[in-house]
């Protein structure tokens, strides 16, 4: 069906409807929460954001260190985020999320950002950069930009899926930040190599 047309948002209401009936039956199970996951991205997709943020967020509130949970809070989170920038919700995403997008690769199964992470972390960036812009606390921008600057240079250089539009927002974070005294660790002196790295692959590309 064509998106946004009665029949698509039928089908869409009618799996919503299904994926709750599962999750309901097995909430204690990896299928139950994956099927929470697709009933709050089905929300999302009618665009019943608040309903998909609300399914969405005991799944992306998960504790286990599993590979399994860190993927469903991945998904679960990409698509809150997803539902918060097109809201313009900047009070909800709170320091445990930030922590958790901000988990860099080598500690992700198989030592790489896959599609989920990779849209989780660029919107997480997106995020960041539209908390700095409404941050009343002076210092608070600073921090913000630095970590939304870390996020996109990451999906950036992994060339996959966001890879241009977070190579283009790290460029612009770059210029926001002025460099401190003592601010060029090796950490960000690497994240800059990284990302002139990534321009110069795009543009031979």
């Amino acid at each position: 069906f064509p998106e946004g047309s009665d029949p698509w948002k039928t089908a869409l209401g009618q799996s919503s409807q299904r994926y709750k009936a599962l999750a309901d039956k097995y909430p204690a199970r990896t299928a139950g929460a994956l099927a929470r996951v697709m009933e709050g991205r089905t929300y999302a997709l009618l665009g019943d954001r608040e309903r998909a943020v609300e399914a969405l967020a005991p799944i992306a509130a998960l504790q286990a260190s599993s590979p399994t949970a860190s993927q469903l809070r991945a998904k679960a989170l990409a698509t809150m985020l997803e539902c918060w920038l097109a809201d313009g919700t900047i009070d909800r995403f709170d320091e445990e999320l930030r922590a958790f997008v901000l988990t860099s690769a080598d500690k992700l199964p198989g030592r790489t950002l896959d599609a989920d992470w990779l849209t989780v972390k660029y919107r997480a960036a997106c995020m960041l950069d539209m908390m700095a812009k409404s941050a009343r606390d002076p210092a608070t921008p600073r921090a913000l930009r630095r970590d939304a600057k870390r996020l996109a240079t990451d999906v950036a250089t992994a060339g996959g899926i966001f890879a241009r539009e977070a190579r283009d927002l790290a460029a612009a974070l770059g210029k926001e930040l002025p460099v401190e005294e003592g601010d060029r660790s090796f950490t960000t002196l690497w994240a800059d190599a990284r990302l002139a790295m990534a321009a110069l692959q795009q543009h031979r590309d």
